[in-house]
């Protein structure tokens, strides 16, 4: 399969150039979300002893009133996706609340073996969203830290985020494209050939959004959880440079 994209140029390729400082922005933000991860979730109990929401035999659940793409809450609450958004990873974004939000990923009405959603996105108010690997009947537990001057509920929206679906073998395109793999692999391998800076996003269920960054003719290697579907953001500044994605057997031979 061979996709083309439109390459970034001009203001586009310079917010791509900044793709490592923003990882250390991002990083700070994370330690701040793990700090803040003693009250992620958190709702009074009675008696005052603080519990996760989603330890709660009635967690607070989000509400929206226009079919599912804005929800809000006045605390920590959990949205539970709709099937009207499409089986599509979705774009979380702050539009109110804030400054700044933490957002766990759960299975319908579950969690993980120890009981903690994964982290899957620090949300920034008022900007750009995270893309965040949900499916329908999937909870998104959204926690806001609210400023000392804030007023009102939280606020996200979710947008689907458009996406070509990846086979095991080999891939090449040029410019960007959002790729989700749904397949047995748990590596591939992205080959740049030509000059340029080549950002690669790996989202999936379980973690943050983790960002590789490759610059010319060179090669990178991502690797996930068995079982899970992963999105590959593929970000490329060059005009004139190609890339390569190999999935599956091929691609763990590439890596050894």
């Amino acid at each position: 399969m061979t996709i083309f994209a439109a390459a970034t140029a001009g203001p586009a390729a310079a917010r791509i150039r900044g793709y490592s400082m923003a990882l250390w922005a991002v990083g700070v933000l994370a330690i701040g979300a793990i700090i803040g991860l003693t009250a992620f979730s958190v709702a009074l109990a009675p008696g005052g002893d603080s519990v996760y929401a989603w330890e709660s035999d009635n967690p607070l659940a989000a509400t929206t009133t226009d079919g599912g793409t804005t929800w809000s809450a006045e605390d920590s609450a959990y949205i539970e996706v709709p099937a009207s958004l499409g089986d599509a990873p979705l774009v979380i974004t702050l539009t109110a609340g804030g400054p700044y939000a933490t957002v766990g990923l759960s299975g319908p009405g579950a969690t993980t073996a120890d009981g903690y959603p994964p982290l899957v996105a620090v949300l920034t108010i008022d900007k750009d969203g995270v893309p965040v690997a949900s499916t329908p009947g999937s909870r998104l537990w959204v926690t806001s830290e609210l400023s000392s001057g804030a007023e009102g509920p939280w606020t996200v929206t979710l947008t689907p985020l458009p996406v070509t679906d990846l086979d095991d073998g080999e891939t090449a395109g040029s410019g960007n494209v959002d790729l989700r793999y749904s397949g047995s692999a748990t590596t591939a391998t992205l080959t740049q050939t030509g000059t340029g800076l080549l950002a690669v996003e790996v989202i999936t269920p379980t973690t943050e959004p983790e960002v590789l960054t490759a610059v010319d003719t060179s090669t990178l290697t991502v690797a996930w959880s068995p079982g899970e579907s992963v999105v590959l953001r593929i970000r490329s500044e060059s005009t004139t440079a190609s890339w390569t994605v190999t999935v599956g057997s091929a691609a763990a031979g590439a890596g050894e």
